[in-house]
Order: C-alpha cells, then structure tokens, then sequence
C-alpha cells in the first residue's frame, strides 16, 4: 500500500560504536535479552523512591556479564535530585562499566 517495490540485502553488521549510531559497543553482542523493570506502579500515585537499580546487577541477575545495555528508563533521581528519564547506552565487561 504504502510501497510500489522495496530492495532489501543481507550485510555485515556495521560498527554500532561509530556514527552515526555511537553506541558504547561495536555489536549487539548474540546474546540479546529484553528486560522490563518497575513500571507505572513505581510512579502512581507517588513515585517509589526505594526503587534503586544498578544496570551492571540487572545484567548479571539475567546472565550477562559481558555486553550492551541500551534503551529508555528513568533516571538517578540520587544523582540529579528529581524524577528524569535515561537513555541507557553502557557496555559491561565483568565488573567494569563504559557509559556514553
């Protein structure tokens, strides 16, 4: 409907830690594992200021010592003083962590 003909093409993975995506890991590392954490019931009516999560014991807790964590969460509200949102871009090797 929207398309008269589309070409598509199997390539090698680029180097996601370039531009124009600049990850914190060349790949997606073959082990890919989706993880929801909390929720809007951490958040209504009040948001749940207990709820603390460290991104490297999460990886860990789902078998991943060695990898990328990307994606959308809620900030460190410690860190920054009130309620924000996060763009996780982390590469985790062992017990060592590179933000960007």
């Amino acid at each position: 409907r929207n398309f008269e003909s589309v070409e598509v093409s199997v390539v090698d993975c680029p180097d996601l830690s370039k531009p124009p995506y600049s990850l914190a890991a060349p790949g997606l590392c073959g082990e890919q594992k989706v993880v929801d954490i909390g929720g809007p019931a951490y958040l209504l009516p009040l948001a749940d200021r207990s709820k603390l999560y460290r991104l490297k014991d999460v990886a860990h807790q789902v078998g991943t010592t060695h990898g990328l964590v990307v994606g959308a969460g809620a900030g460190p509200w410690p860190v920054v003083g009130v309620n924000s949102e996060m763009m996780a871009n982390v590469r985790i090797e062992g017990d060592e962590m590179d933000i960007k």
